[in-house]
């Protein structure tokens, strides 16, 4: 028997990496998650169909974000000339 709680809809345009969640499980590493498509199917093929919560995602550090938006304004334009 599986139980969907909750099913988030990430919109399309790179919406995805402004889903971005602080991930704490590991203290020091100060890392964040964002999801990888559609996580759902996953739990059969991997054999966790009783598991409560199932993500696939990518695992960084929060660093990778501030380059992001740095570089998304501009910040880098002209860095490399």
């Amino acid at each position: 028997m599986r139980f969907f709680i909750q099913v988030v809809q990430i919109g399309e345009g790179g919406a995805l990496l402004d889903a971005t969640e602080t991930m704490s499980f590991l203290p020091g590493f100060n890392l964040e998650g964002f999801p990888n498509r559609d996580s759902l199917p996953y739990a059969q093929l991997y054999g966790i169909e009783d598991a409560h919560t199932v993500l696939r995602g990518t695992l960084r550090y929060k660093v990778c974000s501030a380059y992001i938006c740095m570089s998304e304004r501009g910040c880098f334009h002209n860095f490399w000339a």
